[in-house]
């Protein structure tokens, strides 16, 4: 029997949340869902913890050795035989009542990918985004918490099968990587519905904003808003987003996009990440200040690569201006003015203060 859809659980460790959570769901008496758990070779029993619950709409897998998180992740992915797949991550979990509102908009609808609001307080409304600029904007390279997404199950199988991901298995946000090429050529969806509960949401309840054991997958050498891996990211971003069949002025906009996102990332964002103290706890790092010097040559990081990849100057046509004493009377204060011009035009501006 072919179901409508497959809840992607990939895991390690949780049994004691996954089986609560996989039973609850399973009282739902609603043939159109299944659910496949992947199993990144737990040693908490997971397996034979599972099997005991007796439900044709549940489907075990056990990787023979642990493949990292992302690898379990798009492993818990593939092959599944029903017309949609959505992935939830073990430490998330669904409203299961809201559950049948989502299968009926699969029916009805019939989008091909697209992701479900994480604001479970978020209006009910469907938002619809054209294939192009549009949806890759909205719906990809946007390094979202992976639970949520969903796509159309011979859609992602024919984008994942590409040989270009054979690099990127362990990119910690492969999912929004999958999801530029699909968002050039088909419509991109957001659906807001509270169908998906988080974890920080999940334990609010016990005045918790993170689990108490912390991150499994992360730590300070390799966590996901360092510097290092802002880099990386945008660097794989920018190579899949230059190879998409864009227009001109599409692909020079997307770009901006990316650019002026990652020096968000490593300036303002990551600040605002290292002061916070349960952020830092859950992913075992201390906290910091980041300061000004820090943050300006991280910006010049992204830029360097920005240069290496396609030319800065050629591509944004930035704009390299001097607010030196002599200059400024040179002008008559006309750099100013200038800057701020080109501020405008850009969206963008990073200012050395020595």
């Amino acid at each position: 029997m072919n179901r409508l859809l497959t809840i992607c659980k990939p895991t390690y460790n949780r049994i004691k949340v996954l089986e609560s959570d996989i039973k609850e769901y399973l009282n739902l008496n609603d043939n159109r869902f299944c659910i496949k758990v992947n199993d990144n070779h737990s040693t908490d029993g997971t397996v034979n913890v599972l099997s005991q619950i007796q439900d044709d709409r549940l489907a075990i897998n056990q990787n023979p050795e642990n493949l990292g998180t992302m690898r379990n992740g798009i492993a818990a992915l593939r092959n599944a035989k029903s017309h949609y797949i959505m992935l939830l991550l073990d430490k998330d979990t669904l409203d299961i009542k809201v559950l049948p509102d989502f299968l009926n908009y699969l029916e009805i609808e019939k989008p091909v990918f697209g992701y479900i609001d994480l604001d479970i307080n978020a209006p009910r409304i469907i938002e619809n985004f054209k294939p192009g600029l549009e949806s890759i904007n909205k719906v990809a390279y946007i390094s979202k918490h992976p639970s949520g997404f969903f796509w159309r199950t011979d859609v992602f199988e024919e984008e994942i099968s590409k040989p270009f991901y054979c690099d990127y298995q362990t990119f910690d946000f492969i999912y929004d990587l999958i999801n530029g090429p699909i968002a050039s050529n088909y419509q991109g969806t957001i659906v807001h519905m509270p169908l998906v509960i988080n974890a920080n949401i999940r334990n609010s309840a016990n005045a918790k904003q993170y689990s108490s054991k912390g991150s499994y997958g992360y730590d300070a050498s390799n966590i996901y808003f360092g510097k290092e891996k802002r880099i990386q990211e945008f660097q794989i971003y920018l190579k899949s987003a230059l190879s998409l069949e864009l227009d001109a002025a599409d692909r020079c906009e997307l770009v901006q996009n990316l650019t002026n996102k990652a020096i968000y990332n490593v300036t303002t964002s990551l600040y605002d990440v290292m002061i916070n103290k349960a952020v830092c706890n859950h992913y075992h790092l201390a906290t910091r200040k980041v300061t000004f010097k820090e943050m300006l040559n991280n910006t010049t990081c992204i830029l360097d690569v920005l240069k290496n990849e396609i030319g800065v100057h050629t591509v944004l046509g930035v704009s390299n201006i001097s607010f030196g004493l002599p200059e400024r009377e040179k002008t008559k204060d006309q750099v100013t003015f200038d800057s701020a011009y080109a501020t405008q035009k850009y969206g963008v501006a990073v200012k050395c203060a020595t």
